[in-house]
């Protein structure tokens, strides 16, 4: 079968089926992958063997690409081959490629600091205020916060509920009374009605929002991500066991929340110093 075939169909299913950001991930990498192989004269399934897979990922090597990337394009090559019921071919016996342990980055208490003075000093949007506000208070993620409706607030329990997500399984996560006094006066001000969405918004505006900001306050890295590794990191560091925040976030497995939680030496040394003293 021809491989732009494959991936038509397979895409097609995951468009249909799976998240946005998870199309977007597959369609990238398999973008790049199939015009490797077409470059090289590759057009069909059969082509493809353990051979040409090593030529594949020392290409990428020799161009200082990691091989948690280079897994990446090899996982939804195998789903493709597996979705059209092509199990046969050698790309199943290539493994995957051994990792750096993998930790998320996140905002210094510095930085932090210069995030919420920024927000405090009226030179954003009120939106804006409000979005990078809820982003801090639930840890949700870009595409879920775009998905909320004025009918999942419950006001009264300063929670949300998430039924759209990138897991598929609903859940809920909880914001601070400043951040409800924000929603309130939002939602008034744009006459709000309970079937809307919140935010009228697109992932690209809001990254360009917080590239913008990451300009403006001289940071390294910014994006909306970072805001939901800060929250894992800052209740596992108020006692929430990881298990808890793990639902919170909306993790699968709670080896990926282990993960998101980051402790400086002053947290560990405090830490200590509170258990043995």
């Amino acid at each position: 079968m021809k491989l732009q075939e494959m991936q038509y169909n397979f895409l097609n299913y995951v468009k249909i089926n799976l998240a946005k950001g998870t199309y977007c991930c597959y369609k990238n990498h398999l973008d790049y992958t199939i015009r490797y192989f077409n470059d090289n004269n590759i057009f069909d399934s059969e082509e493809i063997n353990l051979d040409i897979l090593s030529n594949f990922i020392n290409y990428q090597k020799n161009r200082c690409v990691k091989n948690s990337t280079i897994n990446k394009r090899l996982k939804p090559l195998k789903l493709m081959y597996r979705f059209n019921n092509i199990l046969d071919n050698e790309i199943f016996l290539q493994k995957k490629l051994k990792e750096d342990k993998k930790t998320f980055p996140v905002l210094s208490k510095n930085e932090m600091e210069k995030l919420n003075n920024y927000l405090l000093s009226n030179k954003l949007a009120f939106r804006n205020v409000l979005l990078i506000r809820l982003l801090i208070d639930t840890g949700v993620r870009l595409n879920e916060v775009l998905n909320i409706k004025v009918k999942n607030i419950n006001f009264d329990t300063s929670s949300i509920y998430l039924d759209i997500t990138k897991t598929k399984e609903s859940r809920y996560v909880y914001f601070t009374k400043n951040t409800l006094t924000l929603l309130t006066r939002y939602i008034l001000e744009n006459n709000l009605t309970k079937n809307d969405k919140l935010f009228d918004l697109t992932s690209s505006g809001v990254l360009s929002l917080f590239y913008r900001i990451k300009k403006t306050l001289n940071f390294i890295e910014f994006h909306p991500h970072m805001l939901r590794h800060g929250l894992a990191t800052n209740l596992n560091k108020k006692g929430m066991s990881v298990f808890e925040i793990q639902l919170i976030m909306g993790h699968t497995n709670v080896a990926t929340t282990q993960r998101y939680i980051h402790l400086d030496q002053d947290d560990i040394y405090n830490k200590y110093c509170q258990l043995m003293n």
